[in-house]
């Protein structure tokens, strides 16, 4: 079933990803060796189980988790070693989310400390998007102090030199999606240093995505809640203007 966008239906998909572990699960032993697949498509349902509110299931799929990664890493020759490592990094960055999910940001920061510190691109792909999930979670139930805090962490693993070997446009669209959230944090956080923290953030942003149309709607939000003049209002609404590529989806919008 699709949604109405054409877009396959979220719920019914994470179930279908949860019953694939099941299935895996019921068919081959704890105790066989060597199968991260399994371990593989039960993260996946968990992050999709997240994604769709069943917090109860997420718990349930990340529990068998922990008893597969436990064999895991009791039999992984050396060979196996950066499979078992991306496998850990999305176990332990999907209890962390769960935990923030369940109002536990003390078990969250025990469990960031288990998180291995080195990893290649693919696992630091997954360790920014659920450290951006954590600090949108946070954002979203008003608590910016968790959200600056997870949303410094994955931008600081962005700026890993991993990240910086080739810098494409979606990199640079993550980039701009946590300083975004980040200034959000800031604005709402009451911190001695979150002025300066601000504007450095707001600095990156300019230096970055200065003439993007988003970054001259995120500079007349910021105009609204603390005052502009009129001479400002002018100058970013005419950059908006002018960052629109005028074609036939523009036209159509």
């Amino acid at each position: 079933m699709a949604a109405a966008n054409g877009e396959p239906d979220a719920n019914l998909l994470c179930k279908v990803k949860t019953f694939a572990f099941a299935m895996l699960d019921a068919a081959v032993p704890e105790q066989q060796t060597g199968d991260y697949r399994i371990l593989e498509v039960a993260l996946c349902a968990v992050k999709c189980s997240m994604d769709c509110g069943y917090i109860d299931l997420s718990q349930r799929v990340i529990e068998r988790a922990a008893v597969r990664l436990d064999v895991l890493g009791k039999s992984t020759s050396d060979s196996d070693g950066a499979r078992l490592q991306a496998v850990t990094t999305g176990y332990y960055m999907c209890r962390i989310c769960l935990s923030c999910l369940l109002d536990r940001p003390d078990i969250a920061d025990h469990l960031f400390l288990k998180v291995p510190a080195t990893r290649i691109k693919e696992d630091q792909d997954v360790f920014v998007e659920l450290c951006y999930k954590v600090g949108k979670l946070g954002l979203a139930k008003g608590q910016y102090g968790l959200a600056v805090k997870w949303l410094q962490r994955a931008l600081a693993a962005i700026e890993f030199p991993i990240y910086n070997e080739g810098v494409d446009g979606n990199m640079k669209e993550k980039r701009f999606l946590l300083l975004h959230a980040l200034v959000r944090g800031y604005l709402n956080f009451d911190l001695v240093d979150a002025r300066e923290y601000l504007s450095k953030a707001l600095e990156c942003m300019e230096g970055e995505h200065g003439a993007a149309f988003p970054m001259a709607v995120f500079r007349l939000e910021l105009m609204k809640r603390e005052g502009f003049a009129a001479q400002d209002l002018f100058q970013v609404v005419q950059t908006a203007i002018q960052s629109v590529k005028i074609n036939g989806e523009t036209l159509k919008m």
